[in-house]
């Protein structure tokens, strides 16, 4: 608090859920709203990481390449790209997963607030395997509750949550298609596609936008090289992600390479959204 924008936002946070009994929102792209979940740091990591319009175009440039249809958000927290997805009108249906209780509780308030239309959440994990899973959860670090795999986590809080392969969840749904897959999972996305590769082999996935920051796969045990190497398998190209939201292909299709190209150096600055984002688009 000794910071004075960090106390200017507390102020305006304080006054708002003392008022309102809410806490403010945070605009974003095409006049919508996001509201954040009920802490304070909450409210700050939205302020500081929410989406911008470059964000919007790359969502609605890929859903519009793919014809439109369906968008699968995975690791959907409270609803930023939920919404972001919606407000391009290209979607015909949105499912988004989210294993922590107190992010799908704003995740439904942030669905309502924008109009939000055939949209369903699942208060669930995504992985390799249908059962359940320990994941960790940590008030101090809001964007950043994941699978308990590691050692690098600020947290001893843990719950018991389901976990189900997306294979299984759109065998279930009966999706024929996906125009858009978002993977969000703080290094569990080599767990994701583990549990996909009949959905994402057969070609019905056309795009998927995913994190990918290589020391966090590695903190969850997972080998980013496979990774890549998967995704190349089943069919996908990979691109980088411009600061205006434009797409780039990667030139080498060397899994070496790529990983290593993305790797933080030490004492490295918070990286913006296209520098921890890659997009694959399917190709075979």
């Amino acid at each position: 608090m000794t910071n004075p924008e960090t106390r200017r936002r507390y102020l305006k946070w304080k006054t708002s859920t003392l008022l309102t009994g809410t806490a403010p929102f945070v605009a974003i792209p095409k006049g919508r709203r996001l509201y954040p979940a009920d802490r304070f740091n909450d409210y700050v990591a939205i302020v500081a990481q929410h989406p911008s319009e470059s964000e919007w175009r790359l969502l609605n440039d890929l859903l519009a390449e793919s014809g439109d249809g369906v968008f699968v958000d995975v690791g959907a927290n409270i609803g930023a790209m939920t919404v972001l997805a919606h407000s391009t009108g290209r979607v015909s249906g949105i499912f988004s997963f989210e294993p922590s209780h107190r992010y799908c509780l704003a995740w439904h308030r942030n669905v309502l607030a924008n109009h939000v239309d055939q949209a369903t959440l699942f208060e669930v994990a995504v992985g390799d395997y249908d059962g359940t899973i320990q994941f960790r959860v940590d008030p101090r670090m809001p964007l950043n509750g994941k699978i308990d795999r590691g050692n690098v986590h600020f947290s001893t809080n843990i719950e018991t949550v389901k976990i189900i392969k997306l294979d299984s969840i759109s065998a279930a749904l009966k999706l024929e298609s996906i125009a858009l897959l978002k993977l969000d999972v703080e290094g569990a996305e080599p767990l994701v596609v583990r549990g996909a590769q009949s959905l994402l082999g057969s070609g019905r996935v056309r795009s998927i936008l995913f994190e990918f920051i290589v020391e966090f796969m590695e903190d969850m045990g997972e080998d980013p090289y496979e990774y890549v190497s998967l995704l190349i398998q089943l069919g996908f190209t990979l691109y980088s992600i411009n600061a205006d939201g434009a797409l780039t292909k990667i030139a080498v299709n060397d899994p070496q390479e790529i990983v290593d190209s993305r790797r933080v150096k030490e004492n490295a600055p918070l990286r913006p959204f296209e520098a921890i984002n890659l997009v694959a688009k399917y190709s075979a």
